[in-house]
């Protein structure tokens, strides 16, 4: 079995990841709120990921950030825990209290109606308007 790897997380960082793996006290709002807090430092940190790549770039030279990537890593798989307990808690209480949705009950065949009753009316005839905008098509006397 691998040993731990050091992370890089700072004091702020590492006490929110070891929130997110355990959730069962939190309210729905503190989960929310932890979320926010875990999203908000993955967008510091990729930032600054690629802040450091671009000056790497503008240097000439490679810059293997690992420890940055293993923070990014880390507070994703806390984002992740996080978001799935909110998922799980949703589904548990969605629809806890309230009554089952009724299905809807099949439309009546209303369309079949209508398209038949049209099919019985003669077209509407042009206008006088239209009619005098555009003249009819003349026939052709071929025989």
């Amino acid at each position: 079995m691998k040993a731990p790897a050091k992370t890089s997380l700072d004091e702020n960082e590492k006490k929110l990841v070891d929130q997110s793996k355990t959730l069962e006290g939190f309210t729905h709002r503190e989960l929310t709120e932890l979320a926010r807090q875990l999203r908000s430092r993955r967008e510091r940190i990729l930032r600054m990921i690629r802040g450091r790549k671009r000056e790497a770039r503008k240097q000439g030279a490679l810059s293997p950030d690992t420890g940055a990537h293993d923070k990014k890593a880390e507070l994703i798989a806390a984002i992740e825990r996080v978001h799935a307990a909110l998922d799980a808690r949703t589904h548990a209480n969605r629809g806890a209290g309230m009554p089952a949705a009724k299905p809807k009950a099949a439309p009546k065949d209303t369309a079949k109606k209508s398209a038949d009753a049209k099919a019985g009316e003669k077209p509407a005839k042009k206008s006088a308007a239209a009619a005098a905008k555009k003249p009819a098509a003349k026939k052709s006397a071929s025989k």
